[in-house]
């Protein structure tokens, strides 16, 4: 595995034992760099440090987002069987909606024609109430009528019993009358035949005063 320690190591050895060969420009370059060495691995092994402690953090973000990821997934999937079932729930509601409004409107029908029947019924029966209403009236009217028939008809008893009692009276001062008139009647004849035989008399004693004369 390479480190930089190892790579350190290995070029002081180098550097020292003059194993670079006929590269003398390149080891005074290399020596150079090699001093500032210390300072660029200072540097890379911060930025190292810090690559990876953002490594890290950026893994554990990762692992965050991943985890957040999964549970977004199975809120996700959780959220789709609940929106199948509501949608299956809303489906069902429908229809149950759809069968309410079929009821609904039968109901209105059948509550329209109760109306109906109830209004013809309703006139029916102020037609009937108004006829029993006349009928009361013609009654109590018959009854009043009634009643005042009855009192004239006893008013008409009444007369009744009195020109019966004073059809009797007079039947009976009638009955007196004609007897008193036949009686009279019959002494009217005997007067008429007295005043016929007086006239009988007299005109023969007319005659015979004449006869005496012409003798």
């Amino acid at each position: 595995m390479f480190t930089w320690d190892g790579f350190a190591a290995e070029c002081s050895d180098h550097i020292t034992t003059g194993h670079l060969g006929g590269q003398g420009l390149r080891y005074r370059s290399w020596k150079r760099k090699w001093r500032r060495l210390p300072c660029v691995w200072i540097l890379l092994k911060s930025k190292r440090k810090k690559v990876q402690n953002e490594l890290e953090a950026a893994n554990q973000r990762y692992e965050e987002k991943a985890a957040a990821h999964d549970k977004l997934e199975k809120a996700n999937t959780r959220l789709q069987q609940e929106l199948e079932d509501i949608s299956v729930d809303l489906d069902h509601q429908h229809q149950i909606v759809s069968n309410v409004k079929k009821k609904q409107k039968k109901f209105d029908q059948l509550l329209s024609e109760e109306k109906t029947i109830s209004v013809k019924y309703a006139e029916e029966q102020d037609r009937a109430e108004a006829e029993v209403r006349d009928k009361e009236t013609k009654v109590i009217s018959l009854q009043r009528t009634l009643e005042e028939a009855f009192k004239v008809k006893v008013e008409l008893e009444t007369l009744n019993n009195q020109l019966c009692s004073s059809l009797n009276m007079e039947e009976q001062k009638q009955e007196r009358l004609q007897d008193e008139l036949e009686r009279k009647s019959e002494d009217l004849k005997g007067q008429r035949a007295i005043v016929q035989a007086s006239q009988d008399i007299a005109q023969v004693k007319l005659q015979l005063s004449q006869e005496s004369i012409q003798v």
